[in-house]
Formats: C-alpha cells, sequence, structure tokens
C-alpha cells in the first residue's frame, strides 16, 4: 500500500492525467453509439449539413458554437455521429482535467484524486461520452468556470487580466466570465444556471465597473454567436419566434412543469428519476453525501466544523438547475451533469471525511496507514458496482437508462429496422407515422435514416406554426407543415411507431422483429375494411391510432 501511494505522488499529475485521458478517449470509443441516439443528436446532425433554428436544425437556442466546433471534424469524418461522438469525447477528456483542478483547489489533491476515481466510470459521464449529445460540455464549462468562480472567492485582489486595463482586481473573475460565456455558446443554460454563482462572486467585492465590464463581456460573446445563428435561421424574427413556440406556449415546455394541470405529477416525476439517476451514477457513494452533508452541517463539541465559503459555494452551484428540473422539466439525465462536478467533489469528500472518521478508531500507529486502505477499497468495490451496472446487458429497449446497454439496443434498434423496413416495406408503397413522439424513435430519426420515405407526425406543440397545420412531413432529410396525413391509392402499408415495441392488437397487424426487439405496428392498407377504416378517421380529423 505504502508503495502504491509513493508511486502514485511521485509520479507527475500531468502523466497521470495523461494516463487517464487516455483510458477515457479508449472506453468512450469502444462501445459508442452507432447511430444518432436521440432526437436532439439528430437535430444536431441535420444542422451540420444546414443549420436554420426556424426549422430545428438544430432545437432552439440554437447550440451554435457546439455545432461551429463539431463541423471541422464533420468535414474529415463525414459522418455526423462519428463527429458528434469525438467532440463528446475531447470534452470527456477537457472535464478530467477541470474537475481535478478544480477539487485540488477547493480541498487538496487527495480529494481530487478521489474526485477522479468517482468520476471516470460513473455511469452519467461514462455514458454521455459515448453518444451525440452535448451535455458533457456542460460539465467541462461548469467545473472550468468553477475553478475560477472559486479562486475569486478565495483570492479577490488578484492582478488584472490586462496589467491597468482589463480585468479591474480579479482576473479569476473576469476569466469565470469569458469561459461562461463561450460555454452558453455550446449550451446556453449553462449561463442561466451558474449564473447566481457567479453574481455572488462579483457582489463579494462588489464595483459597478466590474460589473458592467463582466455583463459587456457576457452580452458580446453571446451576440457574437447570436447573430449568425438568426442570420442562417431567416432573421431575428425568426429566431426569436422558435424560442417564445419552444419555451413559452403552453404546448412546450410548460406542459412538463409544475404549472400543467397535472403539475404536481411532474414534480413527484422529475424528482424521482433524478434521485434514481443520481444513485444509479454515484453507486454506494452516493449515500456518503448525504452522511457527509449531515457531518458537515451538525455542530460537534470540540469546534463547529462549517466551512461556510464551501458551503455557499456548493449551494449557488448545485441549487438553481436542481430546482428548475424537479419544478419545470427533467426529460433528460444529460440534464444533471452541470452538477456533476460539483456532487462529485461533495462526494470525494464524504468518502474521505468518513474513512478519517472510522481510522480513528484504530491505535495510533495504524490509524495513519489505515485511511488510505479504506478509501482505496471503497474506490474498487464501487468501481465493480460502476462497471457491473453500466455493462450488464438489458432485455429490452430503454433509451433513457445512461448505460452501455441502451447503447447497445440502440444500436441493435437502428441496424434491424433499417434493414427490415427497406427490405419488407418499400419507400414507393409505404407510408410511416409516429404515434405519441419520443425522443429516442421521433420523426427526427426517420428523417434522417429513411429520407426516401414519407414520414408523418401530429404537431403537438413546441414549434412556431402560424398557420396551424396538423401535421409534420418529413421527405429526403426536408420537413415541411401540412393540414393532413394524405394515403395514396398506391400506399399498401401504413407503419405506426409507438413508444414502446410490444405485440399490437387489432387493426394493427404486426411483424416481429430479430433478436427479441419486438413488433413493428403497421395497418395493412390493402384490406378493404382497413382503408376505409382509415380514411373515416382522417376525415374526421382524428390520428390513426385512436
Amino acid at each position: 500500500m505504502s508503495s502504491f501511494y509513493r508511486m502514485l505522488s511521485t509520479r507527475s499529475e500531468l502523466v497521470w492525467l495523461g494516463i487517464i485521458s487516455i483510458i477515457v478517449i479508449i472506453s468512450r470509443w469502444w462501445g459508442r453509439s452507432l447511430y444518432l441516439y436521440n432526437t436532439d443528436s439528430v437535430l444536431y446532425a441535420l444542422a451540420l449539413d444546414k443549420y436554420d433554428v426556424s426549422i430545428q436544425q438544430p432545437h432552439p437556442p440554437g447550440y451554435a458554437l457546439y455545432i461551429l466546433f463539431t463541423k471541422p471534424i464533420y468535414w474529415l469524418t463525414g459522418d455526423a455521429n462519428t463527429a458528434l461522438i469525438i467532440t463528446s469525447i475531447i470534452f470527456s477528456v477537457l472535464a478530467i482535467y477541470a474537475v481535478f483542478y478544480l477539487a485540488k483547489k477547493i480541498a487538496g489533491v487527495k480529494i481530487a484524486w478521489v474526485s477522479l476515481g468517482l468520476l471516470v466510470f460513473a455511469p452519467l459521464f461514462w455514458f454521455h461520452g459515448q453518444v451525440a449529445m452535448n451535455y458533457v460540455i456542460e460539465l467541462f464549462f461548469s467545473a472550468w468556470a468553477g475553478y475560477h468562480i472559486y479562486q475569486a472567492l478565495i483570492n479577490p485582489t488578484s492582478p488584472p487580466l490586462i496589467k491597468g486595463r482589463l480585468g479591474g482586481d480579479n482576473r479569476n473573475l473576469l476569466w469565470a466570465t469569458i469561459i461562461l460565456a463561450v460555454g452558453g455558446g455550446f449550451r446556453p443554460t449553462l449561463v442561466i444556471f451558474m449564473a447566481p454563482l457567479w453574481l455572488w462572486a462579483m457582489g463579494r467585492e462588489f464595483s459597478w465597473r466590474k460589473l458592467l465590464i463582466n455583463i459587456g463581456i457576457v452580452g458580446g460573446v453571446t451576440l457574437a454567436w447570436v447573430a449568425p445563428a438568426a442570420y442562417l435561421s431567416g432573421g431575428y424574427l425568426k429566431f426569436w419566434r422558435a424560442i417564445v413556440a419552444l419555451f413559452f406556449t403552453e404546448s412546450g415546455i410548460y406542459d412538463f412543469s409544475i404549472l400543467a394541470p397535472n403539475g404536481w405529477d411532474n414534480l413527484v416525476q422529475h424528482f424521482r428519476w433524478i434521485l434514481n439517476h443520481l444513485s444509479l451514477n454515484f453507486g454506494i457513494v452516493g449515500g456518503l453525501v448525504l452522511v457527509f452533508l449531515i457531518y458537515w452541517l451538525v455542530p460537534h463539541w470540540e469546534r463547529r466544523r462549517i466551512d461556510w465559503l464551501k458551503f455557499k459555494f456548493f449551494t449557488f452551484w448545485i441549487t438553481p438547475a436542481l430546482l428548475f428540473y424537479i419544478l419545470v422539466i427533467f426529460t433528460m439525465p444529460g440534464y444533471l451533469l452541470i452538477i456533476l462536478p460539483a456532487l462529485t467533489i461533495l462526494g470525494a469528500m464524504a468518502l474521505v471525511a468518513l474513512v478519517e472518521q472510522l481510522a480513528a478508531i484504530f491505535p495510533r500507529a495504524e490509524a495513519k496507514r489505515w485511511p488510505l486502505k479504506l478509501i482505496l477499497l471503497i474506490m474498487i468495490i464501487n468501481l465493480a458496482v460502476n462497471l457491473y451496472v453500466y455493462l450488464k446487458p438489458i432485455s429490452f429497449v430503454e433509451m433513457q437508462r445512461p448505460v452501455q446497454g441502451s447503447i447497445v439496443r440502440s444500436n441493435n434498434l437502428w441496424t434491424t429496422l433499417a434493414t427490415t423496413i427497406h427490405q419488407d416495406f418499400p419507400a414507393e408503397t409505404t407510408i410511416i407515422g409516429i404515434d405519441r413522439p419520443f425522443v429516442s424513435w421521433g420523426l427526427q430519426h426517420f428523417q434522417y435514416y429513411f429520407p426516401e420515405y414519407r414520414v408523418y407526425s401530429q404537431i403537438i406543440g413546441g414549434i412556431y406554426n402560424p398557420e396551424h397545420k396538423n401535421w409534420f412531413l418529413a421527405q429526403n432529410r426536408k420537413m415541411s407543415f401540412v393540414d393532413r396525413l394524405e394515403i395514396l391509392p398506391t400506399d399498401t402499408k401504413l407503419i405506426v411507431l409507438r413508444t414502446n415495441w410490444v405485440k399490437p392488437e387489432p387493426p394493427f397487424s404486426s411483424f416481429v422483429l430479430p433478436n427479441d426487439l419486438g413488433f413493428i405496428a403497421y395497418y395493412d392498407l390493402t384490406n378493404p375494411d382497413i382503408r376505409n377504416l382509415m380514411d373515416t378517421m382522417l376525415s374526421l380529423g382524428q390520428n390513426e391510432t385512436q
């Protein structure tokens, strides 16, 4: 054990971080998603070919710097999914460095290494390095900004960034502002959720000059990506209408919030999902965070053990995002990555603090050696649990669970669908209808992977639709609004993609998918009774599954 510790401590931090980075790259590339994982991934891929927020390429508010960063990789690889995953891997590696140095600054090198031990193979972090989504970027920028904000809090009189001119009395705060502004071009929620922590740090040594400089930087950088994003989307009016439709209409995010008629059910569901994903991510260490917080807050007989600066730092970081996702919307486990650095460091602090307390029960000579042994033992057990949970095969299509099994099932599903639909459902005689679009196999996936088919989906909201059309129609990777689903005399089958793949009941017919993936449901339009039923339903303005 002592030899292991000497080997760890005598090597350069950069050497070990380099080794960990190689491990991250290999583990993310191996087992990656071979297809665009969910609807957002497809929208990013479409934006790499034609950027236009007004038609959801990508969805508002546009993620302009994310698309711009990935574009050269797309030119080199020629495959949107591969390019987006490479971007995820790049930022996964950068996140390792950001979390390490943040943890080291807050609590020392021991906590920094334990934090990486908890993070590298944590399911949430691992998963989002293997799919074409941008949540891991938010983890990196939040940790990097958090590092400079914490520096600003403990050293409020550091030299200006440019001597005598820029930065006032704290260049760390200025760096945090620049990082948040740039990160907002990758994921705008970063600026919103980190704003309370940033403003608190600014308010501790407040001056109007400093406030105006930092707000000016955020505004200038934001305008630098919003302006071209709006231009490519047909102008500011179209760009703004797309944002308003998604965020402020009753059929958009409103329906997921506590303000909706079923608001209490939404709140309970959001809380349950968040707790479930955090439990999955932290394994046995998750309980230690709660124990540690209690230990941290409760006064002890010798002295009160509360570091109020750290307490406020973590509170201002974690609370805004957590409250928003509980009260407003929580549909993606990746949302939690913005607070994952803070929670991971708290977990590492909990582990070390509790182990040191446990070690105190041993004789003095043993107490010096036991903490490292116990920490290493717990880390090994936690790693084993993470590997088992993450790599364990699953026997159903569950796209919202951030584990390797979900990626495997997704790869199998799309490989099978690509073969089956093209072989058994010719594009010339087949329509595809999306029943209640789901984030993992909605209209966009079929728009992207089956461009020669006519794909319909009812418009359910969140889209600027001034003419009040009823349906999306996607064909040749282009989407348009139409009044009704049109069945041609030559059409023989109407595939109906549902939120599950169980065997359908009549009047559906079914096609068995291989590899135990389930069933494709479809209407056999060669049957006169089925065609008459469809004509009747469509003439009444009902959707095809009612």
